[in-house]
């Protein structure tokens, strides 16, 4: 979402007296893009005068010092027909920063190679200062291209969406055929959206001789769907390495595998492909979850953590020789096939529905029960199988939409981490929380069993008390009982919170736990987890 020649700009501000404020805001490092209300006749310096146009900036800031820039992008629709040229070679610590996100700042690339390019520099890294936040990115051949022949590049992205190119929406590369040296490229995104590219992503490293090449990506909390082809691609070939690592992220209706990873090999040729995901779906893309592939000599792996693998046309997760496969904490289910690995993997208290696991320690064969696979919905219904069977060692981690682990799912007052890349909540929010609307609070457990709703105007305890019904995140001296009611297992019963239209209540918590009739619990009841959230405007 994110010419005139910089001497040119100097010139002019200089016969205008104006060159000390131009050199006090390049140290500043700020600079104001508008397509609506800017001219590239402008200073830029200030929101009341900004650039019409990315480019111009781009252009400006490419000869200025060392100090980190930020070009801050109102919303606005810039492509070609607004001056935008392509592809943007933004330099080294400079950041791209839509003002108000990627819904509201729309870059259209009308076929260009690349949207946005990242190199190495000989004079400054290109390190996480180097990057872009708050952009929509559409209709290029690729979005984002970081790439390495010789030396590193590793730049930084947030709230990224990715739309319609006609290539890799991502490409991360690096290749060093030289008889030294090697070449690094590194991309780290958060919040990163990916639809309807050919490719989703793609890593790629390439080495030769004795020089090497490294290429990664480290995603957190992103979507890469509808991809006309692979999800996500991570290849390797030469003395190379090439890796994906993932955190609360989806790989969701790819038209090929959700990940493919490969290692090619070469004579005396050490490589190298690897996939790590935590608390991550891969779900219903036309070949397999995640499908590893190698030849020579090579290798590679696979580790899932607390994942959940399902709905993939051919198979769940498949790796060739040259794969090893690590999984921990995981389901596999309704695939065309679960499990297909060469050797045998590593696995614990992992739910395999086709029984591929049997005999493994602490892995089960059973249908986890998701609340409903054809909506894309893999929570699970009370009672599955897969709650509170994980890792009872297991602690601080967190699950795909951001619940702090564990729960008391089976509500018999003891917490253990559930199976899968969803924790089941027996307490759940539904809506955002803003002044004078209406939430609803999902109660689900046994079928009927009574249930106290409780409330409190604060925020939760930092340690909870521990009580005969297990523990209570509100603080004693301030909750309140909201509502009696009952528990169904699904769908689940709903409690409605009007919220209050005072203003004043903007930015203060109010947080809610039930205590739920339970043949399991040792006191016949047990409290739920609890639900906090910040009233919004």
């Amino acid at each position: 979402m994110k010419t005139s020649s910089f001497r040119s700009v100097l010139r002019a501000l200089s016969s205008s007296g104006a060159l000390v404020v131009l050199a006090a805001h390049a140290r500043a490092g700020d600079w104001y893009v508008d397509v609506v209300t800017g001219s590239n006749a402008n200073a830029g310096t200030t929101a009341a005068a900004p650039w019409r146009t990315i480019s111009h900036a781009l252009s400006v800031i490419s000869t200025l010092p060392n100090d980190v820039q930020t070009v801050h992008v109102a919303p606005g629709l810039y492509d070609a027909a607004a001056g935008e040229a392509f592809p943007w070679f933004p330099a080294p610590r400079t950041r791209i920063v839509g003002t108000l996100g990627s819904a509201q700042t729309i870059v259209v690339g009308s076929g260009s190679a690349a949207l946005l390019s990242y190199g190495p520099n000989a004079t400054l890294p290109v390190d996480a200062q180097s990057g872009a936040d708050g952009l929509t990115l559409r209709s290029a051949a690729t979005a984002i291209s970081v790439g390495a022949s010789g030396g590193s590049a590793a730049p930084a992205f947030h709230d990224i969406r990715v739309e319609n190119a006609t290539g890799p929406g991502v490409r991360v590369s690096a290749s060093s055929s030289g008889p030294f040296g090697g070449a690094s490229a590194r991309a780290t995104f958060e919040r990163l959206e990916v639809v309807q590219c050919s490719v989703g992503v793609v890593v790629a490293a390439q080495g030769g001789g004795l020089g090497s090449g490294n290429a990664s990506i480290d995603l957190s909390d992103s979507v890469i769907r509808s991809s006309a082809g692979d999800g996500i691609q991570c290849t390797a070939a030469g003395n190379a390495g090439a890796s994906v690592s993932m955190r609360r992220s989806r790989v969701l209706d790819n038209g090929g595998n959700g990940v493919y990873s490969n290692s090619g090999g070469g004579v005396g040729a050490v490589t190298s492909s690897r996939l790590t995901a935590d608390a991550c779906l891969f779900a219903g893309n036309g070949g397999s979850g995640i499908l590893g592939e190698g030849t020579g000599s090579t290798f590679g792996g696979i580790t899932l953590n607390d994942c959940t693998i399902a709905d993939n046309s051919v198979c769940g997760v498949r790796g060739s020789t040259s794969q090893n496969a690590t999984l921990w904490d995981s389901i596999l289910a309704l695939n065309g096939d679960d499990l297909d690995l060469f050797y045998a993997p590593t696995a614990s208290f992992t739910d395999c529905a086709n029984g591929d696991l049997a005999g493994f320690p602490n892995c089960i064969a059973a249908d986890p029960l998701f609340v409903d696979s054809s909506t894309r919905d893999y929570r699970l219904r009370f009672g599955s199988p897969c709650i509170d069977r994980g890792d009872p060692t297991a602690t601080g981690r967190i699950d795909l939409v951001g619940h702090a682990r564990p729960y008391d799912g089976d509500l018999d007052t003891v917490a253990v981490m559930d199976l899968g890349a969803l924790e089941f909540a027996p307490l759940a929010l539904v809506g955002v929380p803003r002044i004078g609307t209406t939430v609803s609070l999902e109660i689900t457990g046994p079928t009927s069993a009574p249930t106290t709703l409780y409330s409190s105007r604060t925020a939760l305890v930092v340690i909870p008390a521990h009580t005969t019904f297990g523990a209570l995140w509100l603080p004693r001296n301030a909750l309140a009982v909201y509502k009696q009611t009952f528990t169904l297992p699904g769908p689940p019963n709903a409690a409605l919170v009007r919220l209050t239209s005072d203003p004043t209540w903007i930015g203060r918590a109010v947080s809610f736990q039930a205590r739920i009739a339970s043949a399991a619990a040792p006191a016949g009841a047990a409290f739920s987890n609890p639900v906090t959230f910040t009233l919004l405007p």
